[in-house]
Formats: structure tokens, C-alpha cells, sequence
């Protein structure tokens, strides 16, 4: 799915996926911390895919954007394919616990891609913005965390 999508639509699509995944997990669970730490974590997915969004306008940054994923390879493919896996993982999993791996697994990824395209964009700014969403993401995996724990002292 990596090169027949613009980087733009890849990104928007795959943050969307996140946000839905995160809603879908929020009806398999009880307690209310982790309802709102699920709630929590798909509005900011849908936050991530605006911010994408509002980069994209702008076709100076959408070129540089461009230029820095053909610098970096088909890493939008292989990880398209990852949260392509954690949907499916809502349906075969049998534990939560192991959704839960894979969410983080999915969250891991995406540290990953976003620092790719980082250290291959060409300017600054859209470089440091880029770092602001890996902050993001690496409190995505701190609540993933919470999650876990909650689930373990709930079974």
C-alpha cells in the first residue's frame, strides 16, 4: 500500500486507522480509566491525522515531504502493513493482553517512520514539528503501558 498513496494520504490514512482501532478497543473494556485512556488516545490520533492534514496544504512542504520518503524507502509499506495487522489482531486475538502488544507494537512503528522521515526531510522546521509527533507517540506508548497494567490487575 506504501507507493500507491501519496505520503499525505498514507500518514492521514494510517493515524485515521490508529483513532479507529483505539474506539474499537474501548467497547471490549469495563473500567473507566482505561475507556478514557482509549478515548484519550484516539482523539489524539485524529489530532495527528489533522496536523498531517494542515502540512499537506501547503505544496512546498508536500514536495519536501515527498522527497524525504523516496530518501527513505518504502518505509510507509511495511508499516501500512503493521496497523493493517493490529485491525485484524481485534478479531483473532484472544487476550486482551495481546492486542494491547500489538497496539504498542503499532505506536513502536510509528516512532520509527515518523524519525525515518525526519532525518530525511530537508528543512528544519518540518523536521522539529516531525520530533514534536514522536513525543506524541512515545506517550501513546506510555498510556499503552497504564493499559496494560490495568488490564493485568483486572484479570
Amino acid at each position: 500500500m506504501g507507493r500507491d498513496l501519496s505520503l499525505r494520504e498514507a500518514a492521514v490514512t494510517m493515524e485515521r486507522r490508529m483513532a479507529s482501532f483505539y474506539r474499537a478497543l474501548k467497547e471490549r473494556v469495563s473500567g473507566e480509566e482505561a475507556r478514557g485512556l482509549l478515548d484519550f488516545l484516539a482523539k489524539e490520533e485524529d489530532e495527528h491525522a489533522e496536523t498531517l492534514s494542515a502540512w499537506a496544504e501547503e505544496p512546498t512542504n508536500t514536495a519536501c515531504l515527498n522527497e524525504a520518503m523516496e530518501d527513505a524507502g518504502d518505509i510507509m509499506g511495511w508499516f501500512m502493513e503493521g496497523v493493517e495487522g493490529l485491525e485484524e489482531g481485534l478479531d483473532r486475538r484472544k487476550t486482551m493482553e495481546e492486542i494491547l502488544k500489538l497496539a504498542g507494537q503499532a505506536e513502536k512503528d510509528s516512532i520509527l517512520f515518523y524519525h525515518t522521515l525526519a532525518k530525511h526531510v530537508k528543512r528544519d522546521d518540518l523536521a522539529s514539528q516531525i520530533l514534536d509527533l514522536i513525543e506524541f507517540e512515545y506517550g501513546h506508548l506510555r498510556k499503552i503501558g497504564i493499559l496494560r497494567n490495568l488490564v493485568q490487575h483486572a484479570g
